[in-house]
């Protein structure tokens, strides 16, 4: 798996390097300017926010009752109850 985050982080980099050389990092176009800017924004903020409240899976699982945590319902991706 470290190969292929490695050759993932490769290739992204060469990505970056080709679109800088071809002068195409960046948008001409104020609106697409603007989404980038916010995309790398939540990125940054994603990265040095503290983090939440939010349980882990663990925790979750312990939090509910054993009576009802049951079988998993394999329809529920379907939207069956």
């Amino acid at each position: 798996m470290r190969v292929v985050s490695i050759a993932g982080l490769f290739l992204m980099v060469v990505a970056v390097l080709g679109l800088m050389y071809r002068h195409a990092l960046l948008s001409g176009s104020p609106i697409v300017i603007g989404v980038q800017v916010v995309a790398v924004g939540i990125v940054l903020w994603a990265q040095i926010r503290p983090p939440g409240r939010t349980p882990s899976v663990g925790q979750a699982w312990r939090s509910v009752p054993s009576r009802s945590r049951g079988r998993p319902n394999p329809f529920t991706a379907c939207g069956r109850p």
